[in-house]
């Protein structure tokens, strides 16, 4: 019995059916959280690479000390060269036929790569991605919603429109696809899963598990999404890649409500008006931008938490 488990767990490190890749920078109180979060996966058969995007911090020394586990690989870098280059990374050091993203700062529920594998086998080749529903959680209250996964087939307009598949750690892909698409775009200091999953929306299916099976924090002071200005470098790589003009104004209204919105939910109360506005001059009978727009003369706080709880937005 202990020899035919011995073989089953040596097959697992030297064939595994996934690869979950982790980039961290600086995570030292939260890497643990998103590591315990995939050796607690119902399905067992992965690698785990962390690329360690040139931490400062007691990283090195947290995840050292689980490296007697062989399905755990680490990449420390010696400097910082950013979330894309560090998932591009973990991309080409992978051995499985499907990779798993899972940011530093986030929670996968047990199921989640079982589920997902589920859906892949029940699907014909052309499913490229399969991406889950998530609860998004505000640290500072405790309060969650719920955001569910719903759109899939061919997705590519509705994609680059409204990033329906949203985060990386919803996400679980093919390979494959990256060989056919390519990597992710360094060009982008933010918005790099959104301007990856469009691409790969424009050669494959998409498909989910409709239940929320990710934990996402909000609010943490060193998140990317909090840094405002590369969040509007990132929808304005977006514009140049994809050719989004005032020509297209059905998509740059939605982007420029959205950008709005995070300036506001951020704190960027001058930019965030300014985007909404844009919004508003393109669609003055969405009643969204109105209630956004009178929402955020509240005070920051008060945005926050009408939007987060009543709205529902979209982020």
């Amino acid at each position: 019995m202990f020899s035919q488990k011995k073989s089953m767990e040596n097959n697992q490190t030297q064939n595994p059916e996934v690869s979950v890749i982790i980039p961290t920078y600086n995570r030292e109180r939260l890497i643990m959280r998103a590591i315990q979060s995939v050796l607690n996966q119902s399905f067992k058969n992965w690698e785990m690479i962390i690329v360690d995007d040139g931490s400062k911090d007691n990283t090195h020394q947290i995840i050292k000390s689980l490296l007697t586990d062989p399905r755990i690989i680490y990449l420390k870098l010696e400097k910082n060269v950013g979330m894309c280059e560090a998932r591009n990374l973990g991309i080409r050091k992978a051995r499985g036929k499907f990779i798993a993203f899972l940011d530093s700062d986030d929670e996968w529920l047990p199921a989640k790569l079982e589920k997902q594998l589920d859906v892949f086998a029940a699907n014909i080749e052309s499913t490229g991605l399969v991406y889950t529903g998530a609860f998004f959680i505000n640290i500072a209250t405790g309060e969650r919603r719920i955001r569910l996964a719903r759109k899939k087939g061919n997705i590519f307009d509705t994609q680059l429109t409204e990033n329906p598949i949203g985060g990386s750690s919803r996400v679980m892909v093919r390979k494959v696809c990256f060989d056919q698409v390519g990597y992710f775009d360094p060009d982008f200091t933010s918005l790099e899963d959104w301007e990856m999953w469009t691409r790969i929306a424009t050669k494959y299916s998409v498909d989910v598990v409709p239940e929320p099976l990710i934990n996402y924090y909000e609010g943490y002071a060193d998140s990317l999404s909090v840094n405002t200005d590369r969040l509007v470098q990132g929808y304005e790589a977006l514009w140049r890649k994809y050719k989004i003009t005032p020509e297209k104004k059905n998509i740059l209204e939605v982007h420029y409500a959205k950008l709005g919105h995070r300036l506001l939910f951020y704190g960027d109360l001058v930019r965030g008006r300014r985007y909404l506005e844009k919004a508003f001059r393109m669609n003055w009978w969405n009643p969204k931008h109105v209630i956004l727009l009178l929402a955020s003369f509240l005070g920051v706080k008060t945005y926050r938490r009408i939007t987060f709880l009543a709205l529902q937005i979209k982020q």
